[in-house]
């Protein structure tokens, strides 16, 4: 197959279709919900606002760990520093220069004592299903050899991902004036995080058993997520995510869900009460998932000539397609597309139905969807000027080849000469 780099780019073209509204109405002050595969924006609202994300980020403290290369079975111990508190008054009272890491006693809580000694796959029950700070706390100390140094790589991780105004203060959401985001970064942060299929599991776990530690017993914890727990928002197709809720953020939700192998991310911010939230990406996802798909032809197979130039060759090339190219979208998904025709490197002797490139269907970030061969119309033959230059060039090639045969032949009979008078010698 002819890579692109053997292609020359014939042309550049944008397609952009007609895209249906997305008839849905939320109580967020802030939303988007976004396809987790394509990154397409189905609907938005206020969704570069600045936002608290609450304890959905713990979400990127997840993704962020799963880049470190994690050993689940690691052991962690629980130092004193990681479960120091304060009160929310206090931080407000000295400005917030206390470390932002520090806990609140009416804070979500794993029960981690000091000195207790837990596995990274517990860590990480804790920290999603119960929406453990301290939990949180121990996973960064643990991967970043300090919570503020696990939060400065995980803040570069960010950038790299897209997240443009984004930064996060501590691995928990636990208030904080500097630790914000927006619905748009955190459904990016969201679809890192799925990429992971520990993670993936884990949002929509149910329930899990904690082992024995040497401080506490064995016991069960339960998701807090009502999206996947049976009872009143209990929905079928959800693959889970995270709740979150303070005073500043307000009940915030990130909620995924997948229909026939179509997965998508709704991300509220501030909503008054989490039943407003459920309510918000119930009717996001029911709206999505009753689309029906649109199939749009690009290009009908043996109508469309496509045209190129050789050099040296009698007439422009002609080539077509063999079968018709298409396209399927959702209605609320316009797609961006690219068209690109790439050529083959060729000579002016092409026959008719030989393979001369091919053309590609990018999408807005140029992954290819479609790929499809461009075939000779017709014969194409060389310039009259080129022919005789070409038989000029296969003459002095045989001419060449002569020469040098004759050379290796002349090199041959002096060397048997030479060894023929040191054996005459050798026996006198």
């Amino acid at each position: 197959m002819t890579t692109l780099k053997q292609c020359m780019l014939f042309s550049l073209c944008f397609l952009s279709f007609q895209c249906e509204a997305f008839h849905g109405k939320v109580s967020a002050k802030s939303a988007i919900l976004m396809n987790a595969e394509s990154g397409a924006i189905l609907f938005e609202k206020n969704s570069t606002e600045r936002s608290f994300p609450a304890s959905t980020t713990k979400i990127a403290t997840c993704a962020y760990a799963f880049t470190l290369g994690c050993d689940l079975t690691e052991l962690v111990t629980a130092h004193r520093k990681d479960l120091r508190k304060t009160t929310l008054k206090i931080k407000q009272a000295h400005n917030f220069k206390e470390p932002a890491y520090w806990l609140e006693p009416d804070g979500t809580s794993f029960g981690i004592k000091v000195g207790e000694t837990l596995s990274l796959n517990d860590l990480f029950h804790g920290l999603i299903l119960v929406s453990g700070n301290d939990a949180a706390n121990l996973v960064a100390h643990h991967l970043g050899g300090s919570i503020p140094r696990f939060m400065n790589k995980l803040n570069g991780y960010l950038k790299k991902i897209g997240c443009c105004h984004t930064h996060l203060s501590n691995p928990h959401g636990l208030h904080h004036i500097k630790h914000y985001t927006t619905a748009k970064d955190m459904a990016l942060i969201s679809r890192e995080a799925l990429r992971v299929p520990f993670l993936r599991e884990l949002f929509k776990k149910q329930v899990f058993d904690v082992q024995d530690t040497n401080k506490r017993k064995a016991c069960q914890i339960l998701n807090t997520n009502r999206l996947i727990r049976p009872g009143k928002f209990y929905y079928t197709k959800a693959i889970g995510m995270k709740t979150g809720r303070t005073n500043a953020a307000g009940c915030c939700l990130v909620a995924a869900a997948e229909d026939q192998g179509r997965v998508l991310i709704a991300v509220l911010f501030n909503c008054e009460t989490f039943a407003d939230a459920y309510r918000d990406a119930l009717q996001l996802f029911d709206i999505a998932f009753a689309e029906i798909p649109i199939i749009r032809p690009l290009f009908k197979g043996g109508e469309n000539v496509f045209t190129h130039d050789i050099r040296g060759a009698k007439h422009p090339l002609q080539a077509y397609l063999k079968q018709d190219i298409e396209i399927e979208y959702f209605p609320s998904e316009e797609p961006q597309i690219t068209t690109e025709l790439c050529w083959n490197k060729l000579t002016p002797y092409v026959t008719q139905d030989m393979k001369v490139g091919k053309i590609l269907i990018k999408d807005g970030n140029q992954k290819i969807l479609k790929e499809c061969s461009l075939l000779a119309l017709k014969d194409l033959k060389p310039k009259l000027g080129m022919k005789v230059k070409k038989r000029s060039k296969m003459l002095f090639l045989r001419q060449h080849y002569l020469i040098n045969l004759l050379i290796v032949i002349c090199f041959l009979g002096i060397l048997q000469g030479f060894i023929s008078v040191k054996k005459k010698k050798g026996s006198g």
